[in-house]
């Protein structure tokens, strides 16, 4: 939601970078609630500023209204989550919001379940080739993985 896109946003963001509520709520906007798309907006402005997708859209420039993530991406990643437990659900959702490996003993108190549940859930997200163990840790496979897991 919007309260976390901006808190993503400014996790994102150095204590000296000012980035104006104005791009916040643009790049907010763009991204649908996709955090891959953030940090790619983001990234987009902070190397081309007035010429970026939301400089442009500032400065009312047609092709950045017009742009949104591709209708194929969302579909794949959809299909690739669909029928999920909630509990799995919960586990991709602190995965993305993490951006880091997380072992079962750091997801277990975020979700308020058990060793069994987080276990269940991880056994279920590996199935689905999403994610992957990585230092001793729940990880996603690769960034898109990680946007789209929420």
């Amino acid at each position: 939601d919007g309260a976390d896109a901006l808190q993503l946003i400014g996790d994102l963001c150095d204590g000296d970078e000012a980035v104006d509520d104005g791009i916040r709520q643009t790049i907010i906007r763009f991204a649908g609630g996709n955090p891959y798309y953030i940090e790619l907006l983001l990234s987009d402005w902070r190397r081309h500023q007035a010429h970026s997708l939301v400089g442009a859209e500032s400065v009312g420039d047609g092709t950045a209204v017009t742009w949104k993530p591709p209708e194929n991406l969302r579909a794949a990643f959809a299909r690739e989550y669909a029928g999920l437990s909630d509990d799995a659900q919960h586990v991709l959702q602190v995965l993305a919001a993490a951006g880091r490996a997380l072992p079962g003993a750091e997801v277990r108190p975020l979700l308020g379940g058990g060793t069994r549940q987080v276990d269940r859930a991880s056994l279920e997200l590996r199935g689905r080739g999403g994610v992957r163990v990585e230092r001793g840790g729940l990880a996603f496979k690769n960034e898109l993985h990680r946007a789209d897991g929420e």
